[in-house]
């Protein structure tokens, strides 16, 4: 049977993972271990 509700944990990781966004644009984009990372992932 369907309840028709999202479940409160549902609810509060969508909020956490969009509000870590700014986050991961600031400390992790720039790194140069993730740039190292995207290049071995390209290749």
């Amino acid at each position: 049977m369907v309840d028709k509700r999202i479940h409160p944990l549902t609810t509060g990781l969508a909020i956490g993972m969009f509000a870590s966004f700014p986050l991961q644009g600031v400390v992790i984009g720039p790194s140069a271990a993730w740039h190292n990372f995207v290049a071995w992932l390209a290749r």
